[in-house]
């Protein structure tokens, strides 16, 4: 939010001062096309500091070892995130906010596009929010070593040593305080059947059990869409936060227990949602 503020004051301000030196500032018409040229400056200024955090990129490591999540790396990536979500001609509309607990949690939803990230790491104000991650994004230029450096945690399903790992990593942040963290318990994008999800991973579900942390239950909705339809039409997504799990509301039960009543949950939104 931040960074979007400084973009739009720098874009109005560069208008401005272009309008007053080049003195032309009295002809009404060009006061119009000054105005009307924030925007282009507006994606010229991003696309600039899109440059810039490339080569930035470029500096950082992805082979020292991160001991801890760093809320620099972790803003910034969750600001560019809210960037690249309203230049993509999203409206984002949340629902159920008022419930977030205000300590760190654990956050699972259904995952249907590559921009649900993008979408949950930008609109949740509980900062640093840090995600659960395929091993390969971390290798990707500008994403990856910023990913990296935030803390984001990387899982490789194929290993069950190193998947015991990550979900022992992610525990640890929630609990010293360090973050919150995102997973998704499909395990995979849910390209081919984004109006239902496919059965949760209880494991995903011990970072909070180990954690003794709240499960934030999400459903996103529309995100796959933006892709095809970004340049032609605005795109709706709802963000839903359908229910909060506290330590005292699950201790008893099994982790594959709050994993079906997760899904359930997000079952029952998607219904409603494609009625």
């Amino acid at each position: 939010m931040i960074l979007n503020i400084i973009l739009i004051i720098l874009s109005i301000t560069s208008s401005t001062l272009i309008t007053f030196f080049t003195g032309i500032y009295d002809i009404w018409w060009v006061d119009i096309l000054m105005v009307l040229a924030i925007i282009p400056i507006y994606v010229a200024l991003f696309l600039i500091y899109m440059g810039l955090l490339t080569l930035f990129s470029m500096t950082l490591s992805t082979k020292k070892p991160i001991k801890k999540v760093s809320p620099f790396f972790a803003n910034i990536t969750s600001d560019t995130n809210r960037l690249l979500v309203a230049l993509s001609n999203v409206k984002v509309i949340k629902t159920g906010f008022d419930k977030l607990p205000k300590e760190r949690s654990l956050y699972v939803s259904n995952h249907i596009s590559n921009f649900d990230p993008f979408i949950m790491c930008s609109h949740i104000k509980n900062r640093p929010i840090i995600c659960v991650t395929k091993p390969e994004n971390i290798g990707k230029l500008l994403v990856g070593p910023l990913m990296y450096n935030a803390g984001y945690i990387p899982m490789d399903r194929e290993d069950m040593k190193k998947q015991v790992e990550s979900i022992n990593r992610a525990s640890k942040v929630v609990k010293n305080n360090e973050a919150s963290v995102i997973i998704y318990p499909e395990g995979q994008r849910n390209f081919d059947h984004p109006d239902y999800v496919l059965p949760f991973h209880g494991g995903s579900f011990k970072i909070a059990f180990r954690a003794k942390a709240p499960i934030v239950i999400c459903s996103i909705f529309g995100t796959n869409k933006i892709k095809n339809r970004m340049f032609i039409r605005r795109n709706k997504v709802r963000f839903d936060v359908l229910k909060v799990l506290y330590y005292d509301d699950y201790k008893d039960l099994q982790t594959n227990d709050v994993a079906k009543m997760a899904e359930d949950l997000i079952n029952e939104r998607l219904k409603e949602l494609n009625k």
